[in-house]
């Protein structure tokens, strides 16, 4: 940590050093207690000795470029970290970028199922509702009141059933904003009513009791 002159240096193993490489003065170049390396300077051209204020010269310009030295570290260590911080950004949004195709793909395969299945579950509702029709149609036939009320309770759920199919087939419209939706106020009890007629015969054959 002191500045070495080949002069009054003592010890022999540093001297001969100094004097291989042919240095005059050396000058640690310390950032704080890291030793950043050694600034050193040969004889001068002119063979004079190093004066005083040569030497108080230098021992001013040594922290200066040991500063500079750090600073051009820390701006490598930076530039590095963003290069590096650089690729992964890149990599991230590559991999983002794929996650985002497939969901795509996969929300459009999707979509592709559930108007698929409601397209084919809605044919087969919209026939059994026909038939319904035809029994309900006095000129088919007389029906008993307990006939009657069942075929009319089977009419009620088969029509909720294509009103369901129906809500799916407009899911990609909602999804798409081209479907807006309407709020409405619903009367519970009889949602819960109609849900409790439906669940009657099924409760009486297994002995439960419905409210």
């Amino acid at each position: 940590d002191k500045i070495l002159i080949f002069e009054e240096v003592e010890d022999e193993a540093i001297k001969q050093m100094m004097r291989q490489c042919g240095v005059s003065i050396a000058l640690p170049l310390l950032e704080g207690d890291q030793l950043e390396g050694f600034f050193v300077l040969e004889e001068k051209k002119s063979g004079d000795i190093y004066s005083p204020q040569d030497k108080e010269l230098l021992q001013i310009f040594a922290p200066e470029v040991s500063v500079a030295i750090r600073n051009a570290k820390s701006y490598r260590e930076i530039a590095q970290f963003n290069v590096t911080l650089k690729e992964e950004v890149t990599k991230a949004t590559s991999e983002l970028k794929q996650a985002n195709e497939r969901l795509l793909e996969l929300d459009k395969l999707k979509d592709e199922f559930v108007s698929l299945t409601s397209h084919e579950l809605r044919t087969p509702m919209g026939a059994v509702k026909s038939y319904i029709s035809l029994a309900l149609d006095p000129r088919i036939g007389p029906l008993t009141e307990k006939q009657q009320y069942f075929m009319k309770q089977s009419m009620k759920a088969t029509d909720r059933l294509i009103t369901m199919v129906n809500e799916m087939l407009n899911i990609s419209r909602i999804e798409s904003g081209r479907l807006k939706i309407a709020m409405q106020s619903v009367d519970l009890l009889s949602l819960a009513n109609d849900t409790r007629e439906d669940l009657l015969p099924t409760a009486k054959e297994r002995g439960v009791s419905v409210f």
